[in-house]
């Protein structure tokens, strides 16, 4: 039983990455996406079957974080209830009210049981906190090593005129519902770019510090220029913070370090060197002169990091629809403001909140094709950008602060616990990826991300494990 529960996890960590299945979707739903949940359903139906077989209700041991989450939950519920009136009214692109709140609901619900699940599995692996952590870690550099080696083929396909390596559309294809689009971007196993970085806020805080601790430091350096080289290439926004952010926090404790005359990582200094090294990269565009002149440069122009947020770059009109669609949020919001819309009904209200005007297409400054898609395309769904935004909407301010409630509590817990010198490096990147999961926030709107449900397992799983050795001594 334990070797199958850690087979599954080392899949579930595996499969992170493939985030765009296209395949499932009438059995899944939205979840079917994400490849990573398929060993996740093993998971949770072990679980399932062993509470059954024991008669008993598991949960995590934390009560006051049981508490918050519980109540989290249930304000959905309750959101629900105020808002049947008009939730059982609400049709849109063939799309109901209470079709959306039922799937929506299941997908929270689902990710809770997850954590729960691989929370209390954890108890009965017989493994440390540490021990975990290395198994993770070789886990995700190996992922890391297959999305080098595909960047390799992908990055050849798309900016060089050296070979067409056909076969790589064909896979891509068949793993990803972004079949051959960002032609001009790399987004390895991904939907798309920007989900890569999604995937970095869990995964990179466990490869930089996998690789930093190698004694051959030219290895750790070589690896960490692929890393930068691709990443580079994505030309994503949301990957570019995150490692920026994520390089940033590793830094604040070598610094801590410094003050504090303490030993927290190993080779901490490094921290710094890379996050410099990022910055020069991301923003300049002189990266590509080092490249032979078959290089397509037309696809490099104006592509730097600082450039992006600029109203004429690339990015502009993806920068104004994320904009507008978490104002829009944030409007439904300040209307609704104590119980919101109800989960799931963001897209059945948000067309009376956007100026008319991007939807002419006489309007060259304003219209906005994006924006346009979401309402009067047929199989496209209006997103918010912001998890944030669409809760504040959704469940109004009370659900907003519960949420953020439950990460500020477990970023609070590991803060202290820093004081205890047992488990310093776990901890660290615990705190790393749950202050960094608040910038997926402003950038996804979906409850289905995983690294949010690992990251509570995982945390609790050392928070209880640090009190445990904490009382021996």
């Amino acid at each position: 039983m334990k070797d199958i529960i850690l087979i599954t996890i080392v899949i579930l960590i595996l499969l992170l990455p493939f985030n765009g299945f296209p395949y499932g979707k009438n059995i899944f739903g939205e979840l079917s996406v994400e490849l990573s949940y398929y060993p996740v359903y093993i998971l949770v139906l072990f679980f399932v079957v062993n509470s059954i077989k024991n008669k008993k209700f598991y949960f995590f041991e934390d009560k006051l974080f049981n508490y918050v989450i519980s109540v989290f939950y249930l304000w959905t519920i309750f959101s629900f209830l105020i808002n049947y009136s008009d939730i059982s009214k609400s049709v849109f692109k063939n799309r109901t009210g209470f079709e959306k709140f039922i799937l929506q609901e299941f997908v929270l619900i689902f990710g809770i049981i997850t954590s729960v699940s691989i929370y209390n599995f954890l108890k009965i692996l017989s493994m440390t906190i540490s021990e975990l952590f290395v198994k993770i870690k070789k886990v995700i550099f190996f992922t890391f090593i297959l999305a080098f080696i595909w960047g390799i083929f992908e990055f050849i396909n798309k900016f060089t005129y050296i070979y067409d390596f056909s076969f790589l559309k064909r896979i891509d294809c068949f793993l990803s519902i972004s079949c051959n689009r960002y032609q001009d971007r790399l987004k390895f196993f991904t939907a798309e770019p920007s989900w890569f970085g999604g995937y970095l806020i869990f995964a990179f805080p466990f490869f930089i510090t996998y690789i930093n601790e190698f004694k051959n430091k030219f290895l750790t350096y070589l690896l960490f220029f692929i890393f930068i080289f691709f990443s580079y290439f994505t030309f994503s926004r949301t990957l570019y913070i995150v490692v920026i952010f994520e390089l940033f926090l590793f830094s604040i404790f070598y610094f801590y370090e410094i003050m504090s005359h303490k030993n927290l990582l190993k080779y901490s200094k490094n921290y710094l060197i890379f996050l410099l090294f990022s910055l020069f990269i991301f923003n300049t565009n002189k990266f590509v002169d080092i490249f032979p002149k078959g290089i397509k440069v037309e696809y490099i122009k104006n592509k730097s990091f600082i450039k992006s947020f600029s109203e004429k770059s690339y990015a502009s009109q993806s920068n104004k629809t994320r904009k507008t669609m978490q104002i829009v949020g944030i409007k439904i919001g300040l209307d609704n403001p104590i119980f919101g819309v109800g989960l799931g009904q963001y897209g059945f209200h948000a067309k009376k909140y956007i100026d008319p005007e991007i939807f002419n297409k006489q309007n060259i400054e304003k219209y906005n094709i994006e924006i346009d898609n979401y309402f009067n395309q047929k199989g496209i769904w209006p997103t918010v950008h912001g998890l944030l935004g669409r809760i504040f909407a959704e469940l109004g301010i009370v659900g907003f602060v519960l949420w953020i409630s439950i990460w500020l509590y477990l970023l609070y817990k590991l803060i202290i616990s820093l004081k205890s010198s047992v488990f310093t490096e776990e901890k660290i990147i615990l705190i790393i990826i749950a202050s960094s999961l608040q910038l997926l926030n402003f950038s996804s709107d979906t409850f289905r991300f995983l690294g949010y449900w690992i990251t509570i397992s995982l945390t609790l799983f050392l928070l209880k494990e640090n009190a445990n050795e904490q009382n021996i001594r």
